[in-house]
């Protein structure tokens, strides 16, 4: 029987590249069984996400524990283990989410609140297995990484640009021409060949330190990596308000916006592992102008509705919309994606890189929640940008390792809210944004919620109203409305009708111009 061959670094990136490209698939897909089964709201969006990163994170700190105990002698084995139960676990999930919609369904015909305290039970006991076992993937392949001459943080940034090809592939190959199961399929079988891959390049034991007391990265480190995640997250929810309202609400400028986003972060990871280990020093500039750019290009993003005005109707145009959006978040988001990679080319092992990787997953959990669920209703999506670059300018500002850094770090802030303060020009509660932006007046009702923003305003042409969800005109008075009809109440008492959110909206006190009109749906 021929001994198995050893890793090379060519097979381990395209591996873990290859890995990227199930994990986004299965990402897209459990969320599509999450929204069937508990509704498409931002609520169950937020329970599945925690799910997801919260496994992550588990397993994270399950890879060191393993590492810390003496348990990882053979880290290619355990990474074919755990492909393989994230390839035939996600097989699984279609029916276990199919099990949750029932009960969910009887325990909230009995006790609406019960059904609601237990759907993040649900839902974990669904993804949490195989979530920790993505978790697990990266740290335990920190030992072959160095055998190949490489390093985690490399490995991180291939198996990052990996998500960007499995977001786009998924969305607008694999969806549309063979369907939601078949896709899974799919994933599943790549899984198992990665892991098959994977089992056969075990070159025998790599030697591990032996099993002692735990010791974890300078508390400075674990901190940086936590606010690393959270604004990271916390800027993709409030820069996405921006930009969702530009190129519209649909599944295929998602796609296009969150593949930008991860293929900037692959950039800033691939430029983290080749910096971070000749310049371990220069993290906080690295932070410091990754906050800075945020500073100055969050009014521009605002702003992104103005510049483009692309047709909506050409699918070709989605690499113009991808294009221009790069070029606005391009530096920001480098940098900032510089930053996690650079602590894990700097604790280079599975034990430093399990325990930083549980911090960040649980930092990018929190800033996604505290921003959509807090941040956005409480101050909007632009001060909520502002806020996320000023919260990791601070971080940079702490960790700086002398006086006169402090002092650069203090001046730059400063410079960059004047900058922000000189290019602002309008947020979402100053105008209505989205692709008719020009077409509307004063804004008389503004509501930047977890799931949308909406806006009642006056029209330029006619004054009458609109009410304007997330860009896309849902209704207004008079003739030409989208979806939904104003007018008065059916003389019958509108007993065929029944009154939609918007309807409560359109009729708030501030809102009121003297007219009539109520929004109906039929």
């Amino acid at each position: 029987m021929p001994r198995p061959s050893p890793p090379t670094g060519a097979g381990l990136y395209l591996m873990v590249a290859l890995s990227g490209v199930c994990g986004l698939t299965w990402e897209v897909l459990w969320q599509h069984h999450a929204g069937l089964a508990l509704g498409v709201s931002a609520r169950g969006a937020a329970i599945t996400l925690a799910a997801i990163m919260g496994g992550i994170g588990i397993g994270g700190l399950l890879a060191a524990r393993l590492w810390n105990r003496g348990q990882l002698a053979r880290p290619m084995l355990t990474y074919a283990l755990a492909e393989l139960a994230i390839g035939l676990w996600g097989l699984l999930v279609p029916g276990g989410f199919s099990l949750i919609a029932g009960l969910d369904t009887a325990l909230y015909q009995a006790n609406p609140t019960l059904a609601e305290a237990l759907q993040p039970v649900l839902v974990g006991s669904v993804l949490l297995p195989p979530s920790i076992a993505m978790g697990v993937t990266i740290p335990v392949l920190a030992p072959v990484a160095r055998r190949v001459g490489s390093s985690i943080a490399v490995v991180y940034a291939l198996n990052t640009a990996g998500a960007v090809a499995g977001v786009l592939l998924a969305t607008f190959v694999a969806l549309p021409l063979v369907g939601v199961q078949a896709t899974g399929w799919m994933a599943s079988g790549l899984n198992v060949a990665v892991a098959a891959w994977a089992a056969t390049r075990v070159d025998g034991a790599i030697p591990i330190r032996a099993p002692g007391r735990v010791t974890w990265p300078p508390a400075s480190d674990l901190t940086v990596a936590f606010i690393s995640g959270a604004v990271i997250f916390a800027l993709e929810v409030s820069w996405f308000r921006s930009i969702r309202a530009a190129f519209h609400s649909t599944t295929e400028s998602f796609a296009v916006i969150l593949a930008s986003f991860l293929m900037c972060l692959s950039v800033g990871a691939w430029l983290a592992g080749r910096l971070g280990p000749r310049y371990p020093g220069y993290l906080p500039w690295v932070m410091l102008t990754g906050a800075f750019a945020v500073l100055v290009l969050t009014p521009p993003i605002d702003a992104l509705d103005g510049t483009a005005r692309l047709d909506l109707a050409d699918a070709s145009l989605l690499v113009q919309r991808a294009t221009r959006l790069v070029h606005l978040v391009f530096a920001p988001v480098v940098t900032l994606g510089m930053v996690f990679p650079w602590l894990l080319a700097r604790h280079n092992s599975t034990s430093g890189a399990g325990q930083l990787y549980a911090l960040n997953t649980v930092g990018a959990v929190v800033g996604a929640l505290v921003s959509g669920f807090l941040l956005l209703p409480a101050i909007g999506a632009t001060q909520t940008s502002l806020l996320a670059g000023l919260a990791m300018a601070v971080c940079a500002w702490a960790i700086a390792p002398s006086w006169r850094r402090a002092v650069a770090f203090t001046a730059a802030i400063g410079v960059g809210l004047v900058v922000v303060k000189q290019t602002s020009e309008g947020t979402a509660r100053t105008r209505v944004q989205g692709q008719d932006t020009l077409r509307y007046g004063s804004v008389l009702f503004v509501h930047e919620g977890p799931e949308s923003t909406v806006w009642v305003a006056d029209r330029h042409r006619d004054k009458k109203r609109s009410l304007i969800i997330d860009g896309f005109r849902a209704s207004s008075e008079g003739a030409g409305v989208n979806y939904m009809r104003c007018g008065t109440p059916p003389r019958d008492g509108g007993t065929g009708s029944r009154r939609s959110t918007g309807d409560l909206l359109w009729n708030r006190p501030d809102c009121q111009r003297g007219s009539t009109g109520r929004l109906q749906t039929h």
